[in-house]
């Protein structure tokens, strides 16, 4: 079978260029075979892919063909070749790979859809960090919202926004994530914590509306590194830590409310 002598050939010497005169060599084989046709349906598909001849792809693979198409998408994703792989990626419903494409082509929208169709909590993570580093907030704050739910990858998309300075985009994110019905102790205590940082005086109201979903200890301890002392009296009483919050006014004067005090 010489075609195989030239395939191997290929996949060792041949540039982009001679990638096209491979695609002819192959076709003519191609239209002579009977039979099994894999490896030169799949090497034909692959040469297309090498030689930029996209529409020669498209046709190939609407017609019937025996080309292993998880194996080219494999290699063109692997190259970056990132319009084959596009075309590669749908026809095989790999939605995970077609999501980090389209990334990298730039199309965000589409990536959204496909990653709405992969589900998968590591596609969103991808798809989070590539929307913000391209500005693409909107859409980074709906992959964002489904990572923020899990704690072993929250931490990490929080400083992913903090790290390039997005802080009003991350307490409008947090904001929404407190309301899903998956929202967990530790994302209300990190919205909490956020709050001491960058939204002082709205810190006493999140207290108000939110403490018994936070681990007040530790919201405690981001106060105090706040200076937040009001705040940290009030989720002291609410805690039962009535010396603390007590001690906490007579060494703070901004803290001090003599009916609390007493009480």
């Amino acid at each position: 079978r010489p075609y195989l002598l030239v395939v191997e050939s290929a996949k060792e010497h041949a540039s982009d260029a001679d990638y096209a005169l491979v695609a002819k060599y192959l076709r003519i084989v191609r239209s002579g075979m009977r039979g099994e046709r894999r490896v030169v349906d799949t090497e034909l598909a692959y040469a297309f892919c090498r030689c930029d001849k996209l529409n020669d792809l498209h046709e190939l693979l609407s017609g019937r063909n025996d080309a292993d198409l998880e194996d080219i998408a494999e290699r063109v994703f692997d190259e970056e070749r990132w319009e084959a792989a596009k075309l590669l990626m749908t026809l095989t419903s790999n939605w995970a790979q077609l999501t980090r494409v389209l990334c990298e082509l730039k199309e965000f929208d589409a990536a959204l859809d496909s990653a709405r169709r992969a589900d998968k909590i590591e596609v969103w993570n991808v798809l989070a960090c590539r929307c913000v580093d391209a500005g693409e907030l909107r859409i980074a704050h709906k992959a964002a919202l489904r990572v923020l739910v899990e704690p072993d990858l929250m931490h990490a998309m929080i400083a992913y926004y903090e790290d390039r300075g997005l802080f009003d985009a991350l307490l409008t994110l947090v904001d929404a994530a407190l309301l899903l019905e998956a929202a967990h102790q530790a994302l209300f205590t990190a919205a909490g914590v956020l709050y001491t940082k960058y939204r002082e005086s709205a810190v006493l109201e999140f207290c108000h509306m939110w403490w018994q979903r936070c681990n007040v200890p530790q919201l405690v301890r981001a106060c105090e590194l706040a200076a937040l002392w009001r705040e940290v009296v009030y989720l002291q009483r609410q805690y039962g830590e009535l010396d603390n919050a007590a001690r906490s006014m007579m060494e703070h004067a901004s803290a001090w409310l003599a009916g609390d005090f007493i009480e």
